[in-house]
């Protein structure tokens, strides 16, 4: 009988994965299903109290199981890890409804750097390695008090062992021992680089934010050294000070008082306190500047980090994994500026990857297990097969769609592309981790030097500053770029070569580097033979490639998520699978069916006059909204669809045009491009349990 361990992430970006006898078979974020951005689940406090249930990722666990069509009890072993106590994954082990709960296991405490470690090592090539871990919050050693911050290991064979670890401590202000990743992450929120995520718990409302930081990175590039800032690291012989950078946030009015207690209502005194201007109305060179003040200040704590690892393991390779290492400039200065001389990202560098890593802590440690997984991919997802992609687009309006062959599909795509056609591409399984890899893409020509703005203002909604990234075949790569091993994971940056930047401008940052990802027909063959197929058409082997979402929402993760997808933005063509939908080929009568959702909060003042706010942001931004777009908010409400909306204004609302009636779909993108609504997108399977219920996976 096969060997099976599900392991799940209760922290943000929860996430569900399956080993089948030490194989890693399949793997989800929550966020790809319940279509919540870095769907949360680690429970929250408030001065030592819980306010708030801890959600296991049902719809990921409901998907894992499914693809091997198990249920829970045939399952050997279930390991959760989370950033918390590990008091609280006893308490969630009794919300899981198998009958033996003697499999329910959790890593040892502090366990989640030990879980990244474990992600990195058991997915990379390597029979030994130093292992680096950085992210921004790891395990709690006391509630909201002390936790990790970065971890040295050395793995050799089938054993990791701890060589070091820095504390952070949350509530320190005075004597703040904070780690690199919160340095860039206050950084980021002093930027504006942020949303919010808001619940009720028993003690008020909760206010979680999220930074942005890869923003961060892709700004870095259009700032300058300062001569009157300090460097905000201070690099000593076996710690690193963060004083200078907590000095010039004092100086600045930027530093939370003592009275701000735990780590939440600090980081609302900053994003409250801004001094700087709303970068999405206007980047300043102070923006530009405290970009790129973090970013070299983070490589080069990283630097240091590395190198005190190299000197305690002399090992040539190294494992990295923690949302520090999403940040791909600092991965490739840590290649070139140490001793290392081959690197293994974890794809899934954030807390998604942590249920990999505890599912390997089951698979190795406890059931003392030999066998060893290559992560040599990220698609990791299940397939649609055509007949289901075929029956979701009748079922829902579309009037006209064409079946192609591969070869015709590699022909027609490539064509397309070429032609300055902007297409979404799903294929296969998706990926795991943030970065799209060919099986869950927007797809355009990196040579139009208008492309990065088209995309940026049409169809990814974002800013006009971030840099899009090449997908280039691997055999071509140094022709193009200055880099010596591959980039599988889109985790390297790399300068391009100086006599091809015209050639590839949108692809090209203004530094002269870019975000690679290099293909090879082992990891990905029909994308590789899109490549290809470009290739042979315009003499560039490479496409640009970027993440089949718009800003705010989770890469899409079935084919009708693509099609909802596809409708709000301007993309030109829609592949899906073996299908090729165009744009005037699909019925209103999709649009009409969707359920739109407010996001923006009135705010009446006392003569009554009425102001809107988006609800994602602090920041007290009146959002101009049209009388028309006022009538429709007030009825977003009840699960109205947007043809029912239409049909209420148009008998019972005066102000309402017929206009609008007769041309609603054109309305609703316009109010969706102006971030007014977002729409409810329906799930393929009905799983979606209450925090006290679980559904049946017997």
């Amino acid at each position: 009988m096969p060997i099976y361990i599900l392991g799940i992430n209760l922290s943000h970006d929860r996430s569900t994965c399956l080993l089948k006898d030490g194989q890693l078979v399949v793997a989800i974020a929550e966020e790809r299903l319940d279509r919540i951005k870095h769907s949360f689940g680690r429970t929250l406090y408030n001065q030592g109290h819980r306010i708030g249930p801890k959600l296991l990722p049902w719809k990921g666990i409901g998907y894992c199981l499914d693809y091997c069509n198990i249920g829970l009890d045939d399952l050997d072993l279930i390991i959760l890890d989370q950033a918390g106590p590990p008091l609280l994954l006893r308490d969630v082990a009794k919300e899981i409804p198998i009958k033996d709960k003697s499999k329910i296991r959790t890593l040892p405490h502090p366990s989640h750097h030990l879980a990244h470690a474990y992600s990195a090592y058991f997915c990379s090539p390597f029979n030994e390695s130093a292992i680096l871990i950085a992210d921004n919050i790891g395990s709690y050693f006391n509630v909201e008090e002390e936790n990790e911050g970065e971890s040295g290991y050395y793995a050799d064979h089938l054993s990791i062992t701890e060589l070091f670890k820095t504390i952070s401590k949350a509530r320190d202000i005075e004597n703040e021992s904070i780690c690199l990743g919160r340095m860039y992450r206050i950084s980021s929120l002093l930027l504006g680089f942020y949303h919010e995520k808001i619940g009720a718990g028993q003690l008020g409302t909760i206010i979680q934010y999220l930074d942005e930081s890869g923003k961060t990175m892709g700004l870095a590039p259009y700032g300058e050294k300062r001569g009157d800032w300090p460097p905000f690291v201070r690099i000593k012989k076996d710690s690193i000070d963060y004083s200078p950078f907590l000095n010039w946030l004092k100086k600045r009015g930027l530093y939370p008082p003592k009275k701000v207690g735990d780590e939440k209502g600090r980081f609302k005194y900053l994003v409250r306190r801004l001094l700087l201007k709303d970068p999405r109305k206007e980047l300043t060179q102070f923006h530009k500047d405290l970009a790129y003040a973090a970013q070299k200040n983070l490589e080069k704590g990283l630097i240091y980090l590395a190198n005190r690892l190299y000197e305690k393991t002399k090992s040539k390779n190294l494992c990295l994994a923690g949302g520090v290492f999403l940040n791909s400039v600092a991965n490739k200065k840590i290649l070139d500026k140490t001793p290392f001389q081959n690197i293994f990202i974890q794809p899934a560098a954030t807390d998604d990857g942590n249920a990999i890593g505890a599912a390997f802590y089951g698979w190795h440690h406890y059931l003392r297990k030999s066998k060893r997984f290559c992560m040599c991919h990220a698609s990791l997802g299940r397939h649609y097969s055509d007949e289901e992609i075929e029956s979701m687009l009748i079922q829902n309006g579309v009037i006209d769609f064409e079946r192609l062959d591969e070869e015709e599909l590699l022909k027609f795509t490539a064509a397309s592309l070429a032609e300055g056609k902007i297409v979404g591409w799903m294929q296969g399984g998706a990926e795991f981790g943030p970065r799209a890899l060919g099986h869950r893409s927007i797809l355009a020509d990196p040579r139009h030097p208008k492309m990065k703005d088209r995309l940026n203002q049409r169809v990814k909604f974002r800013e006009g500053f971030r840099p899009y990234a090449p997908a280039v075949l691997e055999e071509y790569s140094r022709d193009f770029f200055d880099i010596k091993s591959t980039s599988p994971f889109m985790l390297l940056v790399a300068s391009v070569k100086k006599p091809k930047r015209k050639e590839i401008p949108a692809v090209t940052h203004v530094d002269g580097t870019a975000r690679l990802q290099t293909v090879n027909k082992a990891q990905n063959g029909l994308f590789y033979d899109l490549i290809h197929e470009f290739y042979k058409k315009t003499g560039i082997p490479m496409i640009l490639n970027t993440s089949f979402n718009v800003r705010g929402e989770p890469i899409v993760e079935t084919p009708l998520d693509a099609l909802l997808c596809f409708l709000k933005t301007e993309m030109d063509l829609l592949i899906l699978g073996s299908y090729v939908v165009r744009r005037e080929l699909f019925s209103d009568g999709l649009m009409s069916e969707l359920i739109p959702l407010p996001l923006v909060r009135v705010v009446s003042d006392e003569q009554k006059n009425t102001k809107y706010f988006h609800i994602d942001s602090l920041r007290q931004d009146v959002v101009n909204v049209t009388t028309e777009e006022a009538l429709f908010l007030r009825h977003c409400k009840d699960d109205l669809t947007v043809v029912q909306i239409v049909q209420k204004l148009d008998q019972k609302s005066p102000k309402w045009s017929s206009s609008l009636t007769l041309n609603f779909p054109h309305f609703i993108r316009q109010m969706f491009r102006k971030r007014l609504i977002i729409f409810k997108t329906p799930y393929m399977k009905n799983i979606n349990p209450s925090a006290s219920s679980s559904p049946d996976f017997s």
